[in-house]
C-alpha cells in the first residue's frame, strides 16, 4: 500500500492565513512549509506521527485531568514519536539524502 502524504486543509489554511507567499520544500527528509506576510513570517516542520505517538496523542486529548501542556505534548512528540516523511523519496523516486552537511 502506498504512503499517503496529505496535509490537512485546514492546517494549511489556518498556517497560510493572510500570507502572500507560501513554499514547500523537502531537504534531506524533512519537510517544511514557509509563508510570509507584511507583519513576518510562518516557518513549520512537518513530521509524520508512528502509531504511538498517535495513541500518545489521542491519550492525551481524551484524559482531562493529564497537567502537560501543549507544549510538553508536541516537544514529546516530535522528539519521540515522529519520523521524517521523505515526502520527494517516497513520492517521486529521489534520494532521501540529497547532501552532507
Amino acid at each position: 500500500m502506498a504512503r499517503s502524504f496529505t496535509i490537512s486543509i485546514l492546517f494549511f489554511n489556518e498556517a497560510t492565513k493572510d500570507c502572500d507567499y507560501v513554499k514547500i520544500w523537502d531537504e534531506n527528509g524533512h519537510l517544511y512549509l514557509k509563508c510570509s506576510h507584511h507583519d513576518g513570517t510562518h516557518m513549520f516542520e512537518i513530521k509524520r506521527l508512528n502509531s504511538k505517538g498517535v495513541s500518545y496523542l489521542e491519550h492525551w486529548e481524551q484524559n482531562w485531568d493529564d497537567k502537560r501542556t501543549e507544549r510538553e505534548v508536541h516537544d514529546k512528540l516530535m522528539s519521540k514519536y515522529s519520523v521524517l516523511p521523505n515526502f520527494m523519496a517516497t513520492v517521486y523516486g529521489c534520494p532521501k539524502i540529497q547532501y552532507a552537511n
